[in-house]
């Protein structure tokens, strides 16, 4: 998925904003890691994401992820809470409207953001 990146933001798309998810399998424990990177055609260089969020039911195990995107990390295991209930700030994923109407007018009343819940969004994988 962190491989695709040249392909989405490069110079033959009008793509602005890359999310990538990677849901690693069911653990033993029925717990399972999740990650989650935001990558921007304004961020230099466009391979770097934004943001990584580890955010599953347990942490992505480090030396599974890039060198360069290992510092980047935030989430379960990496210094946030646990991702187990809707609405924690840490596990907000911000997709700026102004870049998903790129060269389009934003409706007015939007806010400036579309917030994307990863609890909510995850929370069914393992049900």
């Amino acid at each position: 998925m962190h491989d695709l990146t040249p392909i989405y933001l490069g110079a033959y798309t009008s793509i602005q904003r890359y999310v990538a998810i990677k849901i690693y399998g069911l653990r033993r424990n029925h717990t399972f890691a999740a990650l989650v990177l935001l990558y921007s055609r304004a961020h230099v260089p466009v391979t770097t994401p934004v943001l990584a969020i580890s955010c599953g039911t347990a942490p992505v195990m480090s030396g599974r992820l890039p060198l360069a995107i290992r510092p980047l990390v935030t989430g379960v295991g990496y210094g946030g809470p646990p991702c187990n209930q809707a609405g924690l700030p840490a596990y907000q994923l911000p997709l700026p409207f102004a870049a998903i109407y790129h060269g389009i007018a934003v409706p007015a009343g939007l806010p400036l953001n579309l917030d994307i819940d990863l609890f909510q969004m995850l929370r069914h994988i393992y049900e």
